[in-house]
Parts: structure tokens; C-alpha cells; sequence
């Protein structure tokens, strides 16, 4: 389960920095995966144990319309499953989304104006 965890949170990287970078590098993909991790390893208990369930979830969200979890979809895939939840009715799954897109364009942005924010917390 922890696997599928840091798969999610890697898949979600990719989709948040292909939109702040257009064409990242894989070690900038990775530096907003760990920036991601890092954060969330960082919470306090009562939040890093209900983000993880959730990020679970989330990845196993994909099975019901794609047969594949989250982190397996092509990217295009998995871009339009993170807009299907930041736009949906379910009341925790767009401030889900949210914190991911928030602190990875964070890490994004501090690397891209040589910022030292992010680089501190990793």
C-alpha cells in the first residue's frame, strides 16, 4: 500500500509539473515528488494518516472508469482525472487536489526563480 502511495504522489508530480513547465525534466518531476512527500511526511498525524488514505483512494479511483489505478494511466489520463476531482461535488476531493497543485507549483516556482523555500524542505 505504501508503493501505491508514493507511486500516486509521483503521478501526481508529473501531471502538476508538465502544467507549470510544459516539458520537465524527470529530476524536476522528481524534485516536486520528494518536495510532495516531504510536506505530507511532515503533517501532523491526524493529517498525514487522512491524506494518505485519501491519496489511496484516489489512485484507486482510477480502477472504476480506467481498469488501471492512477499512477498507471498515460498522462493525458491522468490529467483529466486530477481536473475531474478539483471540479466535483464531493466535498474533500477539490481541496485534495488543491494542496497537490498548491505545494507542487510552490516547489515549481522556487526552483524556477532560484528560490531557497523548497529546497529547505526537502
Amino acid at each position: 500500500m505504501l508503493a501505491s502511495f508514493d507511486r500516486c504522489v509521483g503521478a501526481i508530480a508529473e501531471v502538476v509539473a508538465r502544467r507549470e513547465l510544459g516539458a520537465p525534466t524527470d529530476s524536476q518531476v522528481d524534485d516536486v515528488a520528494r518536495f510532495l512527500r516531504e510536506v505530507l511526511r511532515q503533517m501532523p498525524d491526524y493529517l498525514r494518516i487522512a491524506f494518505r488514505i485519501l491519496t489511496i483512494v484516489f489512485d484507486a479511483s482510477a480502477l472504476l472508469f480506467h481498469a488501471k489505478p492512477f499512477h498507471r494511466l498515460p498522462l493525458g489520463a491522468r490529467a483529466r482525472l486530477v481536473d475531474a476531482w478539483s471540479r466535483t461535488a464531493v466535498p474533500f476531493a477539490p481541496s485534495f487536489i488543491a494542496f497537490f497543485v498548491t505545494f507542487g507549483t510552490f516547489c515549481v516556482s522556487s526552483d524556477l526563480h532560484g528560490g531557497e523555500d523548497a529546497a529547505a524542505v526537502r
